[in-house]
């Protein structure tokens, strides 16, 4: 039974890798509204991924986002996109005796994709400093003179992020 159980995730995962997070937000809808057992879990999930998939597809239009540095975290989060799809699938797929003996499990497993979730989630806050800093270098490279003591901050403060030390950061605020 846990053969079939894998393969069957191995061939879910296999049909996922092609779609975008507005399909794959659709299919994680879909597939928690036949969810029996850990039936909360599943719905939080799916508003999560749905608010977050909502402001993902905001951000796809913008320059930011073809920069792969910007990218990496945006695939990793769709990653786990596709894994929360998988878990939800796993729910709705198990026999009632599974479901009672490892429903713990997948309750763990729910709480793992919520942690990966966050962690690329708070990511995004320096990912925004940075793209506004280059915006800032891109409006200030121009002719304006008036702008020389905004880039001078950024130079600064992108020297300051790349520095590895703690007295070195400090010399650079002095």
């Amino acid at each position: 039974m846990a053969l079939w159980n894998g393969l069957g995730q191995v061939a879910t995962v296999a049909q996922l890798t092609g779609v975008d997070a507005g399909g794959l937000i659709t299919m994680i809808l879909e597939a928690v509204r036949t969810v029996s057992r850990n039936r909360e879990e599943c719905r939080h999930l799916a508003r999560r991924v749905m608010m977050i998939g909502d402001l993902v597809q905001k951000l796809q239009g913008w320059d930011m986002m073809q920069e792969p540095e910007i990218r990496r975290p945006l695939d990793g989060l769709h990653d786990t996109f596709r894994e929360a799809y998988v878990l939800i699938v796993s729910s709705q797929n198990c026999s009632i005796a599974y479901r009672f003996f490892m429903g713990w499990k997948q309750a763990e497993q729910f709480c793992e994709v919520q942690k990966k979730i966050d962690s690329y989630i708070q990511l995004y806050p320096f990912i925004c400093h940075i793209d506004i800093t280059r915006r800032l270098d891109k409006l200030c490279s121009g002719a304006n003179p008036s702008c020389s003591q905004i880039q001078g901050a950024g130079t600064i403060l992108g020297t300051s992020a790349s520095l590895s030390n703690h007295e070195a950061r400090l010399q650079g605020t002095s």
